[in-house]
């Protein structure tokens, strides 16, 4: 088979954990690009997405729990008001990212490259909006 491109990859993403994971574990070697692409609000939970190109993406109000972006590469990427508890971006190259408003409860950024990306309103607790208007 011959390496997928990004339309190749982006359908193969919104297929869901899956089909994703079991395709990763099938082709070890595959680095996957998805840098540029729009997967704002996807469901993308508990995808192997180490060492994906994720540069420039829009990841916007995405479903990131407990994703494993070991080594990712997401300089520049949107993650504003993602939900990234429990993901794993140990070693992660998040140089101006944006995570404004993201959850990263028990998000693990061991060894990431954290330089001028936006952590403004990031939250370690989920807000319940019934509380909220006490």
């Amino acid at each position: 088979m011959s390496k997928p491109n990004k339309t190749l990859w982006k359908k193969l993403v919104l297929q869901g954990a899956k089909e994703w994971n079991a395709y990763r574990l099938e082709h070890p070697g595959a680095a996957p690009d998805l840098s540029g692409l729009d997967l704002s609000s996807e469901r993308l939970a508990g995808m192997n997405l180490a060492h994906a190109n994720l540069e420039d993406a829009n990841l916007a109000m995405s479903d990131l729990a407990g994703a494993d972006l070991t080594s990712a590469r997401l300089k520049n990427a949107n993650l504003a008001r993602a939900d990234l508890e429990g993901a794993i971006l140990a070693q992660a190259d998040l140089e101006g990212a944006s995570l404004f408003a993201a959850f990263i409860a028990e998000t693990d950024f061991s060894g990431a490259n954290l330089a001028n990306a936006n952590l403004f309103a990031a939250r370690t607790k989920m807000i319940d909006p019934e509380a909220a208007g006490d």
